[in-house]
């Protein structure tokens, strides 16, 4: 008899245990970041801040990968995302540069898409220059409508 007794207590101590528990499960979002740029930006310039959210606590930003490797970096606090090597951001090379990034709570997460899409600039071709004696130059230059332009110094 005392042995169902134990078991009884034992039982209802384990159940108000586990229902006792009103600890508010952490949840994280992101959305996707999407942009439209010039091609060439200058280093570090700041593309845009990531929307995530979280319930409670902090939220720490990473990048899981991108193509090609090291064109931005992300501000693990912020979620401000630059640019990191701005060779890589030409449109004849890279029309667009593509990531994920990994938004975390501790250990829940989620993982978003990032689209930079680079506009092509007109960049003049240079035909000819020609510097004289007295240190003077000229250059030519073709634009995309084919027109010759002259620059002089």
């Amino acid at each position: 008899m005392n042995k169902n007794k134990v078991i009884l207590l034992f039982t209802y101590a384990l159940l108000i245990s586990c229902t006792d528990n009103n600890e508010e499960l952490i949840d994280v979002s992101v959305s996707n970041f999407t942009i439209n740029i010039d091609e060439n930006p200058n280093i570090n310039e700041s593309l845009g801040v990531l929307e995530a959210t979280t319930n409670q606590g902090n939220l720490t930003f990473s990048i899981t990968e991108q193509v090609p490797n090291n064109a931005f970096e992300i501000n693990a606090t912020t979620g401000e995302l630059v640019v990191l090597n701005n060779e890589l951001f030409n449109y004849e090379i890279n029309p667009i540069i593509t990531g994920v990034v990994k938004v975390q709570n501790g250990e829940v997460f989620d993982t978003g898409n990032i689209i930079i899409n680079l506009n092509n600039i007109s960049e003049p071709k240079l035909l000819k220059q020609i510097t004289d004696q007295d240190d003077y130059w000229h250059k030519y230059f073709y634009n995309d409508e084919d027109q010759l332009i002259l620059i002089t110094r």
